[in-house]
């Protein structure tokens, strides 16, 4: 035994490390975080799944769905799985995605893979935002496989003006090459490298073809858009309204004198256009803000975030508009007066519960313009046809009640015990189905009501 030394002995440091938060999900790191390459949030979700070996569609009914204020609007999401391409935004869904994945993992700038760091500055359903059917770039996506990473949907790829991929110079993808089907936004089999239909590569660039050269205007667009999305961590709490408004207003006074109609003719955009922004207080959309930029030379995150100076004269003038819109309907005095018959007799006829998009098509205009001419008749017509809508359903729903206490009662009466796959099967037969919770909580009351039944006999 060692003799006993005041000097050299020193005590046991049992203090123990700080341990990180544990966190319900994999804390799995985002790919390509703060580049113009970072994956959208429909992407992690897919790729969170995959670390879990899950569908995920399955990871959202049973993690976030269990997790949320307001579950009922996640199960509406994971059903109707077109609304997941709205998480990729700066909508709702995408809030209410963000906050619940951060929660969940621990992860904290899952915020960044979404496009809420422009929350304040566009509207949330503003033209130019999100495309409709995911679309892919196939040489991008042999580069990741060839990698050895999983393949990943950078968030600009969710952007429906980016059309042309800036790295490769060639058109988007929306369909597979071998079957010829649309992907889903969030495929069963956690896996974006494949075709969620026919499994096929979706790196296959298949027989050569010709695409036409990219215009020098779509690859601007594409590159502005793909610097925005790598900007977006530096751009979250300065790219609102009222910078873009500052940086509007110095660069009308810089370039024209303060004429806002021979600034608007100079970059491209309708002479009105600015004191929409200025004057009545509405959000630019995103093709609006790439036409300022366009005109001025600089990217478009450039308004917002300290620089080199604007250029002395504004350089160029926008060659074609960044997003087209349909033309709109030219109505005169008497068009106005038949119409405004027809729209008022809708919205006075108690029994006429038409939605506005057939009306509008009865009489061959959109819904917008007929809102335009005659608002407090629309709101009349949208009124009368949600509660209609509200009555048929449930109508319906209490026929689909009385149809499962119907067939939970004949299983009993003939000593078939009611399982819920036999009572599903008899229901497919009538479009019903347990799937929702109030059939399911009808379905366990009448269970319950015919067993006891039986015993009291």
């Amino acid at each position: 035994m060692l003799p006993h030394n005041a000097d050299t002995e020193s005590p046991l440091d049992l203090a123990m490390p700080e341990q990180p938060p544990r966190s319900r999900l994999y804390a799995l790191p985002p790919a390509e975080l703060g580049s113009e390459r970072v994956e959208g949030m429909t992407s992690y979700l897919v790729r969170l799944a995959r670390a879990h070996a899950v569908n995920p569609r399955s990871l959202i009914r049973e993690e976030l769905v269990k997790a949320a204020d307001d579950p009922e609007r996640l199960r509406f999401v994971a059903r109707y799985t077109n609304y997941l391409r709205t998480i990729d935004g700066i909508g709702p869904h995408a809030r209410v995605f963000a906050a619940l994945m951060t929660e969940l993992t621990t992860v904290s700038t899952l915020r960044h893979l979404t496009l809420l760091p422009l929350a304040d500055l566009l509207p949330h359903n503003g033209a130019g935002l999100l495309v409709r059917k995911p679309c892919w770039c196939p040489e991008c996506v042999a580069e990741m496989v060839r990698a050895g990473s999983d393949a990943t949907r950078p968030l600009v790829w969710s952007l429906d003006l980016y059309r042309v991929c800036h790295r490769h110079r060639r058109p988007m993808v929306e369909v597979c090459g071998h079957c010829g089907r649309p992907e889903p936004f969030v495929p069963t089999y956690p896996d974006l490298a494949h075709c969620a239909h026919c499994g096929a590569s979706l790196a296959d660039l298949g027989p050569p073809a010709e695409h036409p050269p990219a215009t020098a205007m779509a690859v601007w667009v594409a590159e502005s858009l793909a610097d925005l999305i790598a900007r977006l961590p530096e751009l979250d709490g300065i790219a609102d309204r009222r910078h873009f408004i500052g940086f509007l207003t110095a660069a009308i006074a810089e370039h024209t004198g303060g004429n806002q109609a021979r600034f608007c003719e100079g970059i491209g955009l309708p002479r009105w256009a600015t004191k929409r922004w200025l004057a009545q207080g509405e959000r630019p959309t995103l093709p609006q803000i790439l036409a300022i930029g366009y005109g001025l030379g600089i990217r478009p995150a450039a308004m917002f975030l300290p620089g080199p100076a604007r250029p002395a004269q504004m350089s160029r003038r926008l060659p074609a508009k960044v997003r087209g819109r349909a033309a709109r309907p030219r109505l005169d005095a008497a068009d106005r007066r038949r119409l405004g018959k027809a729209i008022a007799g809708a919205a006075n006829d108690p029994a006429d519960t038409r939605s506005l998009a057939e009306l509008a098509k009865e009489v061959g205009l959109t819904r917008s313009c007929i809102k335009y001419w005659f608002p407090d008749e629309c709101a009349a017509i949208r009124r009368k046809h949600a509660d209609a809508c509200r009555r048929a359903t449930a109508a319906r729903v209490q026929v689909d009640r009385d149809k499962v206490a119907e067939v939970v009662c004949a299983m009993v009466t003939q000593g078939v015990y009611p399982g819920r796959r036999k009572v599903n099967e008899v229901l497919r037969r009538h479009s019903a189905s347990l799937a929702g919770p109030d059939l399911m909580e009808t379905y366990r009351r009448a269970v319950k009501e015919g067993l006891k039944g039986i015993a009291s006999r």
